[in-house]
């Protein structure tokens, strides 16, 4: 953030509640890689078939 140095989570939210604009750019940029992330996993593994337990929680627990 412009070549500063913050010491402290707290000092990062002081100066990100104080630059409004910093921190909607900030949440834009870490939105988009986070979707763009989510979007690669959802397309690596659209054709893999989901593996379905034979047992739920339930029944699980009520058989030990």
């Amino acid at each position: 953030m412009n070549n500063q140095s913050f010491s402290g989570k707290d000092a990062i939210k002081t100066y990100l509640a104080d630059n409004a604009g910093l921190r909607e750019d900030l949440t834009m940029k870490l939105s988009e890689k986070l979707f763009h992330v989510q979007e690669q996993v959802y397309t690596e593994y659209a054709d893999v078939d989901p593996i379905v337990p034979d047992l739920t929680d339930e029944e699980a627990s009520a058989s030990a």
